[in-house]
């Protein structure tokens, strides 16, 4: 079994997660002064950021998303227990569907060149998981848990998702132009390093079996895409691990237009903005993976023993072995793509410090390991806020895809702290509610000269 001390590490990972639907956003996303935690949104916007200097110290995000409800600290608590105890344990809900992707937000700075450009260089820890069951059902029948086996039959079902752990180092640089005396468009990309910190894909398709009431799966069939990186494995199993062994590039970038009339209403500041993002071009390339790839499998019957008590990635793959007497391939690579995100905002003020942002979001996650039965994650959010240099307040509702409900929360800023959630007023009202968020960042914000006061 393995240590607790490992266990922790992936409930970390696993718990500071935030939603893919909202392309990594926070409460106060949309506002012009939080620095360096701009780059990650809409990058174009720190050309004109009223910081010399902006330093992010630390941030995370602690969330969870299903179709249905999903506890948001029940994935930590599992893991912290002391064992996984079968494989769904970290994926079982009661629903079909389940998103998880976060970041941990490391050391990072900002630095205004001038007025109108500026560079960047940021630390994040990020993951990525998606997960879809046919059959709620499916993993209690394996693992000879479900209540009644007598004459369960299923035929034609799936399990697919994928889980992508990396570590990423971004440089990135912004600049605006004035192309009028009331309009400016401002441009921003970052470049990134990946490193890969573990993945792991399964992809078990046609699915078809039935049980007795002496607990034996009796005429199995499915066909399997199964593999994971080994320094998954090696995370679950308390060993030393290379996290320079995987290795990718990333980009991002936005553009935005402002109009900017120059009247006492206004200042200098926009009436209205527009822009677009295009986040997580990029793939990571992992070596030295245990796969069963494209196999077909049956058997006349299996004893659900072979499937209770998994702790790790590697025992599930033994489990499917020794099952099916089938021989995984070890040392090969696979690439795994970054969750693509397509961004569009829209940002009104209306003077005396009140704002509406809209933005509609699409991630687009990666298919080439999988079967086509995973959904690209559409999100629309209005956020409407006060706000003002050193502090401001959010009023986040989101409406997606996948919840399809709509979630409503709050957000605060205050000089050097932000904090808030994207679910905590619906949570007031429905403690079912499928969304649990909590969003905390500490920065070090330095004014430039015209902004001291």
């Amino acid at each position: 079994m393995p240590n607790k001390s490992s266990l922790l590490i992936i409930a970390a990972l696993l718990a500071i997660f935030n939603l893919p639907l909202q392309a990594q956003f926070e409460p106060d996303i949309s506002s012009r002064y939080i620095g360096i935690r701009g780059m990650r949104y809409q990058p174009a916007n720190t050309a004109d950021t009223p910081f010399k200097l902006d330093i992010n110290v630390a941030g995370a995000n602690i969330s969870a998303l299903s179709n249905n409800y999903l506890p948001s600290f029940d994935i930590a608590n599992k893991l912290q227990a002391g064992g996984l105890e079968n494989i769904d344990d970290v994926f079982t809900v009661d629903n079909s569907r389940a998103f998880i992707t976060g970041n941990i937000q490391l050391p990072s700075v900002l630095y205004a060149i001038n007025d109108r450009s500026a560079v960047s260089l940021t630390w994040e820890i990020r993951a990525f998981g998606i997960y879809n069951v046919s059959e709620l059902e499916l993993f209690d029948l394996i693992s000879g848990r479900a209540s009644d086996l007598a004459q369960q039959v299923l035929d034609g079902e799936f399990v697919t998702g994928y889980l992508n752990m990396w570590m990423e180092i971004g440089a990135g640089y912004a600049r605006s132009f004035d192309i009028s005396e009331n309009h400016r468009v401002k441009f921003g990309g970052k470049f990134k390093i990946l490193s890969g910190t573990g993945s792991a894909f399964f992809d078990i398709d046609n699915i078809g079996l039935e049980s007795d009431i002496n607990s034996e799966l009796q005429n199995i069939n499915a066909e399997i895409d199964f593999g994971f990186d080994n320094t998954i494995n090696d995370l679950f199993e308390g060993e030393s691990v290379d996290l320079f062994k995987s290795i990718g590039y990333g980009l991002d970038f936005g553009a935005v237009y402002e109009y900017r009339p120059q009247n006492q209403k206004y200042g200098d500041d926009y009436q209205f903005r527009v822009g677009f993002t295009v986040n997580d071009i990029g793939s990571i390339k992992y070596k030295d993976s245990r796969q069963l790839q494209s196999i077909s499998v049956s058997a006349d019957s299996a004893a659900t023993e072979n499937f209770a008590g998994i702790h790790t990635l590697e025992e599930a793959a033994d489990a499917l072995e020794k099952t099916f007497d089938i021989t995984s391939e070890t040392n090969t690579d696979y690439r795994i793509r970054l969750p693509l995100s397509l961004i569009l905002q829209f940002d009104y003020n209306f003077g005396n410090n009140f704002y509406l942002h809209v933005s509609p979001a699409l991630t687009i996650p990666d298919f080439d390991l999988l079967s086509k039965r995973l959904d690209n994650i559409f999100a629309l959010n209005v956020i409407p806020r006060y706000e003002k240099l050193r502090w401001g307040t959010y009023l986040p509702l989101t409406y997606n895809n996948v919840a399809e409900k709509l979630n409503v929360g709050i957000g605060g800023r205050w000089r050097f702290i932000s904090v808030g959630s994207y679910s905590l007023i619906s949570k007031l009202f429905d403690s079912e509610n499928s969304l649990t968020n909590l969003f905390v960042n500490f920065r070090i914000p330095i004014y430039k000269d015209e902004f001291k006061r």
